[in-house]
């Protein structure tokens, strides 16, 4: 099972009665959900960064560290961490000794990054309430695909298990019509050019993570990143970040069963993107109505679903796409990153290739 680092309380600066500064914060490692922890011992570490030494995070001045072990059975940790001086602009990064970061596209305890904080005129003294993930791209090791997600209880804006099938699914690309899916979307949109773009679509996009990884493997493409209003902040906030920047990715509001995007954003589409979005068996009319409205723009559209099955009930997500004339053309498990010695079964995602019948 995947574990995630996440901020209980993000970090904040304090002077103590004597003048001497430090930083405090609570964490804690859950699953994605929020509601399992962490049920093994393993040290974590906290990593100070001097965000003014450099402007690669990699190349970072390290501050300070601290090191103490989670026990299974905690919930949360508290770290206050002294420092030899005030600091302008610090970041926070949260590790455990699970893996080698460097070399794991993914590992089992997901690390996590403040936002800045300090003493600065132009930083708060506590980080606000986002926390970064960082994950090696897949084929680069040089390259790092970056997402803020939130530190509050809202797990739609979270990272979820799937988002990290569909990483690894990339890396590999082990689905060979999936693979012949992008090697064609690209040859497609080469030969459209400017007279006509080819476009790829993710509902329920959280906080963009997978909508982000596509765009990075079909570049030609206009990637629309749709979900509730109230998370298209939090994914323009990864869209438009200095690291993520690209003019082809746009943010729509789309409420599932309704037209809240522009109806021409459904023309031209060469593949949908559903990550994680199964599990609520009573949204399924709204969604698969929404897949069925984009095929009927775009008959030649291919549907990706990634799912973590959490019950069975989501099995109804599938007699819906049947009833909507989607066929599963092609299945993929893809093994999460596991303590096999230390928590539980080794959990998976699965990865479905819906094309419309004919």
């Amino acid at each position: 099972m995947v574990h995630y680092l996440r901020f209980f309380k993000p970090p904040k600066v304090y002077d103590s009665a004597n003048g001497a500064p430090s930083i405090t914060t609570v964490i804690t490692i859950q699953n994605d959900l929020g509601d399992l922890f962490l049920g093994s011992t393993v040290d974590v570490e906290a990593v100070l960064l001097d965000t003014l030494s450099s402007v690669s995070l990699q190349e970072q001045t390290i501050c300070e560290k601290q090191v103490k072990t989670w026990q299974a059975g905690d919930m949360s940790m508290t770290f206050t961490v002294r420092l030899r001086k005030r600091y302008s602009a610090l970041r926070l990064h949260m590790r455990t000794n699970v893996g080698d970061e460097a070399d794991t596209i993914v590992p089992a305890v997901i690390p996590a990054w403040s936002a800045t904080f300090g003493w600065g005129t132009e930083t708060s003294p506590q980080a606000e309430c986002f926390l970064e993930r960082q994950f090696i791209w897949p084929g680069d090791l040089s390259t790092v695909l970056r997402v803020w997600e939130q530190t509050g209880n809202s797990i739609a804006c979270h990272v979820w298990d799937a988002a990290i099938g569909f990483l690894l699914l990339f890396h590999n690309l082990q689905m060979p019509k999936v693979l012949e899916l992008l090697e064609s979307a690209q040859k497609s949109a080469q030969k459209a050019g400017a007279q006509l773009d080819r476009r790829i679509i993710e509902l329920g996009a959280g906080c963009g993570i997978v909508g982000i990884a596509i765009s990075r493997l079909l570049p030609l493409h206009n990637i629309i990143l749709t979900d509730q209003t109230e998370a298209i902040e939090l994914i323009e906030k990864n869209t438009k970040s200095r690291h993520s920047a690209n003019p082809r990715i746009q943010t729509r509001p789309l409420v599932w069963g309704s037209h809240c995007t522009a109806e021409d954003d459904f023309n031209h589409v060469d593949l949908i993107l559903v990550s994680d979005c199964t599990y609520n068996p009573d949204s399924g009319p709204a969604l698969t109505e929404t897949l069925s409205s984009v095929a009927s723009a775009s008959p030649e559209v291919r549907v990706l679903v990634g799912m973590k099955r959490r019950h069975a009930s989501e099995d109804v997500f599938f007699e819906l796409m049947k009833k909507r004339q989607f066929l599963v053309v092609e299945k993929a498990t893809v093994i999460l990153p596991h303590m096999p010695s230390f928590d539980g079964d080794q959990s998976s995602v699965e990865i479905y290739l819906f094309e419309v019948a004919k």
